[in-house]
């Protein structure tokens, strides 16, 4: 019997460590430039804010706000508004250096280029 409770605790304790040790997403320090590509899930002019879906990053999802000194430009470098950015389309988003951490995270961008 002590035999088996003693399986038993070893157990408990390993699955209890293991929990500890969740790999939890790394994002940028505060301050920190980030410029990632993205597809776009959708576009909201009336909040001038764009939805994306993160590529190569430790988060999947972003809500992107625009700002009146938000650059917005297509792949030329041509102005462009928010209306021309569609469902599916690529984009290479260059934030302030601030995002929170809730999910989806939540960032300024300095620059978003239409890819």
């Amino acid at each position: 019997m002590k035999k088996y409770v003693s399986m038993l605790l070893v157990l408990v304790t390993v699955f209890a460590l293991s929990a500890c040790s969740k790999n939890e997403p790394k994002l940028p320090e505060p301050g920190e430039i980030l410029t990632f590509q993205g597809t776009v899930l959708s576009t909201d002019p009336d909040t001038e804010s764009i939805f994306v879906e993160a590529e190569g990053q430790d988060f999947t999802k972003a809500v992107i706000s625009l700002h009146s000194d938000t650059e917005l430009v297509d792949a030329e470098g041509n102005e462009i508004e928010i209306t021309d950015i569609q469902k599916s389309d690529i984009v290479e988003i260059t934030n302030f250096g601030l995002m929170t951490d809730d999910y989806p995270v939540q960032m300024s961008a300095k620059k978003i280029v239409l890819k």
